[in-house]
C-alpha cells in the first residue's frame, strides 16, 4: 500500500516519517538523479512531481479467514500512522486486484476497502491487469496526481487465495491467459511457466541451479 502526494513540501514531509525516504521523480516514480527512461508517452500537457508519502504492509499468511476489506484496512492504517498526512486528506484510492470476482465472488472491492477504512466518500476504482494488478493501479494513481486532478492518493493492491481449494486457484490464475488458447484446453499458470522457463534454459544454455536463489528467497518471503 502507497499513498502518493504532490506539492513542494511533500519531500520534507516524506523525509519526516521515514529516514530512508527519497525523493521521486515525475517520470515512472523513478529516483529524481541518474539516468532515466519517461513513462510518459505525451509531453503536450505539463506534468506535476509525485513523491511517495508513506507506505503500509501486511503479512503474506495462509489465512482463510481473513477479508480482503480488513487486510486493506490494515496496509492503510499502518501506512497513515506513519505520514503527515490525514484520511480527510485523501480524496482517491486505487485498488489493484485480479481474483476477488472469481474467487469471492466480490468484484469492485475498492469501495468495500475505502469503507472499512473509514474513507467515506472518495472516489475508487478496481484495476486489474492480471499479475500486475497492483502496478497498474500505482501507474493510476501516479497519473491521477501527475496531471492535477488530485492531491494525495491511496494506492493498495490486494489478494486473497487461502479461503478456496487447489483447484479453483489454479482455474483463477489460468482465465490470465489465453482461455481459448490455452486455459481452455489445460494450460495453468504453473505449466505455461514452467514452458518459458525451459525455452529459456536452452536458448541462452542456462542450467537449473542458476535459478536456485529465486526459490531461496520466495521460501524466505
Amino acid at each position: 500500500m502507497m499513498l502518493l502526494r504532490h506539492g513542494a513540501r511533500a519531500r520534507e514531509a516524506a523525509m519526516r516519517a521515514s529516514s530512508t525516504a527519497r525523493k521521486m521523480s515525475l517520470i515512472g516514480l523513478l529516483p529524481a538523479e541518474g539516468p532515466r527512461r519517461s513513462l510518459v508517452t505525451s509531453t503536450s500537457s505539463p506534468q506535476r512531481p509525485v513523491y511517495v508519502a508513506s507506505h503500509g504492509v501486511v503479512p503474506v499468511t495462509r489465512n482463510a479467514g481473513a477479508k480482503i476489506a480488513d487486510m486493506g484496512k490494515q496496509a492503510i492504517d499502518d501506512a497513515l500512522k506513519a505520514s503527515v498526512l490525514n484520511k480527510e486528506s485523501i480524496t482517491a484510492m486505487y485498488v489493484g486486484n485480479m481474483l476477488s470476482g472469481i474467487l469471492s465472488n466480490q468484484q469492485h472491492v475498492s469501495p468495500l476497502i475505502a469503507t472499512a477504512a473509514g474513507l467515506n466518500g472518495i472516489e475508487t476504482s478496481t484495476i486489474e491487469a492480471c499479475c500486475g494488478s497492483g502496478g497498474a493501479a500505482l501507474r493510476w494513481g501516479y497519473m491521477a496526481i501527475a496531471s492535477g486532478m488530485h492531491e494525495n492518493v491511496l494506492v493498495l493492491g490486494v489478494e486473497q487465495m487461502t479461503h478456496c481449494d487447489r483447484d479453483s486457484v489454479t482455474k483463477g490464475l489460468a482465465t490470465a491467459s489465453h482461455w481459448e488458447k490455452e486455459g481452455a484446453v489445460g494450460e495453468t499458470f504453473v505449466s505455461l511457466n514452467g514452458k518459458l522457463m525451459s525455452m529459456y534454459m536452452k536458448k541462452y544454455g542456462i542450467g537449473r541451479e542458476r535459478f536456485a536463489p529465486f526459490s531461496l528467497i520466495a521460501h524466505k518471503n
